[in-house]
């Protein structure tokens, strides 16, 4: 199930709820009531103006005369609450609603009296394309249906979740504390990469770990003193330090200061503590060793904490928990019902379609 949003409009099946064209604010249509020959070009131009504006909050009565065939999408759900609406006006007996005038005059910056007239134009109109029979076109048919549908979504769906304040607060409370340690909040994270003299099987003060000790040091004082290092730059120089002899450039990685599984993966101690002891991004650490050798870290970025509350994320939370409970409503409204999918036929009309779109075009 669809879930539009409710805007501006009313209660009847003959209230544009949509915003309309642009034509409507550069030119409203002028009050009128002069009478004018129905042939002629003024009643024209007239008539195609009101056509054309689209009235944001025209309104009529779908139950009072027309054709009952030809409003059974709306009339027993949206007559429903006429007797407790005001009657500022009627169109050969179709009552204009004060609330739709109102509506039309705040949408438009109009006075209620030309707020009015466009309101009564487009109730004309709406008489006149159901007498020449067009209330049974299938495209006017499906408006309604989708009018009736927004509708029962807006009085039925969107009331129960109008806006985060609106919101049973528990149902946000719930959502945040769910997500909390992946979504909003993170500790300072950095990201580095670093060239390894390996000595991962030698012991500490043994030769081969001095030689390991000698090269990070040779690496280490051609970078000490460079700022804004690149990590090409890193790269490069480190590997021309090296020559023939062997070092390891590590892949990017970002990590915050302490391990906190299983969000926020850590590095082991020694190495965190030097990538956290570099001055600014663009510097490396003085040569650190792990279990797996002597590391020149360089900082290449540093992603800031973020620490969002529950006011703060509340907009969010919003959103998720009112897609989470229409697919939860619009499900439960499915249950018992009857619903027959022919398959043969939805696939023969998907293979049409892939043959007219992929059909090979003709030549010039």
């Amino acid at each position: 199930m669809h879930n539009p949003q409710s805007r501006h409009g009313c209660s009847t099946a003959r209230c544009f709820t949509r915003t309309p064209p642009a034509i409507v604010l550069a030119r409203p249509v002028p009050v009128r009531y002069r009478a004018v020959s129905p042939g002629s070009r003024e009643a024209v131009s007239s008539w195609a103006l009101v056509l054309y504006a689209l009235c944001a909050s025209a309104c009529g009565d779908p139950t009072a005369t027309h054709s009952t065939q030809e409003t059974d999408h709306s009339t027993a759900f949206l007559s429903e609450r006429a007797g407790t609406r005001q009657v500022v006006a009627e169109v050969n007996g179709v009552p204009i609603y004060g609330d739709c005038v109102a509506r039309q005059a705040a949408f438009h910056h109009l006075d209620r009296r030309a707020a009015l007239a466009q309101c009564i134009d487009f109730e004309l109109l709406a008489q006149e394309a159901q007498a020449r029979g067009l209330g049974r076109h299938p495209e006017v048919v499906q408006a309604g249906k989708n009018e009736l549908v927004r509708r029962f979504i807006d009085e039925y769906f969107t009331a129960r979740f109008p806006d985060p304040d609106g919101t049973d607060r528990a149902l946000l409370e719930e959502l945040y504390n769910k997500h909390r340690q992946r979504r909003y909040y993170r500790p300072i994270y950095r990201h580095t990469r670093y060239a390894r003299a390996g000595a991962e099987n030698a012991a500490e003060g043994s030769a081969e770990d001095g030689a390991a000790r000698a090269l990070a040091d040779e690496i280490y004082t051609a970078l000490a003193d460079k700022r804004g290092l690149t990590e090409e730059e890193f790269q490069r120089i480190a590997r021309e330090v090296a020559g023939d002899r062997t070092i390891q450039i590590g892949e990017p990685f970002a990590f915050p200061r302490v391990h906190q599984p299983p969000y926020h993966r850590g590095a082991v101690e020694p190495f965190a503590a030097a990538a956290f002891a570099i001055p600014e991004v663009g510097m490396v650490s003085p040569p650190t060793r792990t279990r797996w050798g002597w590391d020149v870290i360089l900082l290449t970025a540093i992603d800031p904490a973020i620490d969002k509350r529950l006011d703060d994320a509340k907009e969010e939370l919003f959103l998720i928990v009112r897609r989470r409970e229409y697919l939860a409503w619009s499900s439960a409204l499915g249950k018992g019902k009857r619903v027959e999918v022919h398959a043969d036929v939805l696939e023969r009309h998907q293979a049409d379609e892939d043959a007219r779109r992929f059909a090979p075009s003709e030549g010039p």
